[in-house]
């Protein structure tokens, strides 16, 4: 197959599907592909399991931002125009028609506004006014012919009517060092305003402004510094003369630059054979402490995590924000309190802090109760419990494996014996020197594989940094043995021990593979059924074409308990290549029952 082969369906014929019964009723159907390749020289298979789906609909219109919408002031709806696959439309094809309407307190819902917006990179932004005694919002959108109704958008809640909505003035990416503009609306003049910024669980700046000239709106700047990375939270509020209610509004931000410690790593060599000589290097800052670590590539293919990312990073940070996004109202709060709470600050106040336990199923279906002079506590540090202490241990260097004298065989190859194959290769420390680098020699492991091989870095100033790309060495040869063992076998069972040799020259190879028996822990046999005999060695003569490779199968008794060595040689005249693994050996048996009675008198014994 070469690697990979196509293989056409007709879904809908081969699995009779009714398309118009599918659009009449608007479902999707799931379609599950099971293929099962066999491989050619071992004769194993694999099973490999995939999905579809067909959906009624060719594209996807969706609302990203449902939260809550403030009366009086500007509100934007983010939608995403995407195919089924979540793949974003093409700039340059048709607009999407979207009609809107509020609901009122004795009014239905009616779609009297519209908008015709262009989607830009799969995204439409419509911004609109809704007017103050609005209550409920809801989109209707239509692209393609085809119609979606999105879900209702709740008004937020003020017993006087009044808001403040907290923006960034603009969109650009800001990194520590820089400024961040905001933009302040309120639906009533400003006299004072206080914020707050909020990150890694903390307070990290508070500052009141006076506003000028009793404006409705106002714009300020933040710096942003390394304690707000990756994301911050602004708290503004506003108390009212008239009733002392405190107005609040807080919004996210994401500030990068939070790894301020430089990594790369590199080596001298990207393709080695077994057995050589490999330096690892590693740029940072000076005198730092620096973690090296070397995987086997198939480790990571059977299962990810098995290093520390940027991304695993940023997530245990967002852990000790104390933001608590409730799921059932998404990312806005509908009232004061909830503005508040969600930023897991302490409020003290004899002040006017709204609260409103809505419950929405539908326009104007709202259940509340509003609490006037009150004091609210809110614990800034109740999700910070936990002192999280991450480590990396200092091993010791690896265990150096006595090295084995080569094989001479019987047409002059020196064959060196491969037996070390451990899944990690590298785990180990060290300090940069003043020139922030450090450098670590060591020998590839015997494995024909491909070593990924990762660092980080500590610093007393600047922290942690991580190497944002992994290094990778691949280990070959033109010419090797590849054994496939079982982890165990059962003391005199017979058992076909399978390897393959592979021949990446250019010509084919006559080889004579021999399987060693010096220590007489098992037995051949010819055949599974066919008694064993105590021989020292077994031989097989194979041709190997070109680029291709072959099986050879022998079949042995193991006489003794524990690790057995299994040991393959193949020579030819042009290569050679000789291996040695492990196998477990369990005792036979037959699992044994037994019982034991014991008599428990109740009324002697309390207990």
């Amino acid at each position: 197959m070469n690697g990979s082969v196509d293989i056409p369906f007709n879904i809908v014929k081969d699995l009779d599907i009714d398309q118009e019964y599918q659009q009449r009723y608007r479902y999707d159907i799931d379609v599950e592909f099971t293929a099962v390749v066999r491989e050619g020289v071992t004769g194993k298979e694999y099973t490999k399991c995939n999905s579809l789906t067909l959906y009624h609909k060719d594209y996807k219109v969706g609302l990203m931002n449902k939260g809550h919408f403030k009366p009086g002031l500007k509100y934007t709806a983010l939608f995403k125009v995407v195919h089924p696959d979540d793949t974003p439309v093409d700039d340059n094809g048709p607009p999407v028609a979207l009609k809107y309407g509020y609901s009122y307190h004795n009014k239905q819902l009616e779609f009297t506004e519209s908008l015709i917006l262009q989607p830009i990179h799969g995204l439409i932004r419509a911004e609109i006014y809704p007017p103050k005694d609005a209550k409920a919002l809801r989109f209707y959108s239509t692209y393609m012919l085809y119609v979606y109704l999105h879900d209702y958008i709740d008004s937020a809640e003020s017993p006087t009517g009044n808001y403040i909505q907290v923006e960034r003035c603009d969109v650009m990416d800001v990194r520590v060092g820089q400024e961040v503009k905001f933009c302040v609306t309120a639906t009533e003049p400003l006299t004072r305003i206080v914020y707050e910024v909020i990150g890694g669980g903390d307070i990290v700046l508070t500052h009141s402004l006076d506003i000028p000239g009793n404006s409705n709106s106002y714009e300020f700047s933040v710096m942003a510094v390394h304690r707000m990375a990756p994301k911050a939270r602004i708290l503004c509020y506003y108390v009212r003369e008239d009733n002392e209610e405190v107005v609040a509004d807080a919004m996210d931000f994401e500030v990068d630059g939070l790894f301020r410690t430089e990594v790369s790593i590199d080596t001298d060599l990207k393709e080695a054979e077994p057995g050589a000589q490999v330096a690892v290097r590693v740029n940072t800052k000076p005198d730092a402490w620096v973690g090296i670590v070397g995987v086997d590539q198939s480790v990571l293919l059977l299962k990810s995590g098995n290093d520390m990312t940027h991304k695993d990073v940023i997530q245990k940070l967002q852990t000790y924000d104390t933001t608590g996004i409730n799921t059932f109202w998404g990312h806005n709060s509908s009232t004061a309190e909830q503005v508040f709470d969600n930023s897991g600050v302490v409020v003290v106040s004899n002040g006017f802090i709204y609260e409103n336990e809505v419950y929405s199923l539908g326009p104007g279906e709202r259940s509340q109760s509003v609490r006037s002079q009150s004091i609210v506590w809110r614990s800034l540090h109740d999700s910070v419990k936990e002192v999280c202490e991450r480590s990396v241990s200092q091993s010791a260097p690896l265990d150096r494996q006595s090295q084995s004298k080569p094989t001479q065989t019987n047409v002059g190859i020196s064959v060196k014996t491969r037996k070390h194959f451990p899944e990690t290769w590298l785990w180990t420390s060290m300090q940069t020197g003043s020139n922030g680098c450090a450098v670590i020699k060591s020998t590839i492991p015997d494995t024909i594989t491909s070593w990924v091989i990762s660092a980080f870095a500590m610093h007393i100033e600047t922290g942690l940094g991580i190497a944002p790309t992994p290094s990778k060495v691949t280990v070959f040869r033109p010419f090797f043995i590849k054994l496939s063992l079982p982890y165990s076998i059962i003391r005199g069972e017979t058992v076909a021990i399978e390897a393959i040799v592979f021949n990446y020259t250019t010509k084919p190879i006559q080889s004579e593979v021999v399987f060693d028996n010096k220590k007489q822990e098992f037995e051949f046999s010819d055949r599974l059924h066919t008694k064993g005999v105590n021989i020292s060695e077994m031989r097989q003569l194979v041709s190997i074409p070109a680029n291709d490779g072959v099986s050879v199968t022998f079949t042995i008794t193991p006489k003794t308990m524990g690790y057995i060595d299994i040991k393959l040689t193949a020579n030819s005249a042009m290569a050679g290549d000789s291996v040695l693994r492990k196998l477990l050996v369990k005792p036979e048996g037959q699992t044994q029952h037994f019982n034991q009675s014991v008599l428990v008198d109740l009324l002697s014994s309390l207990t």
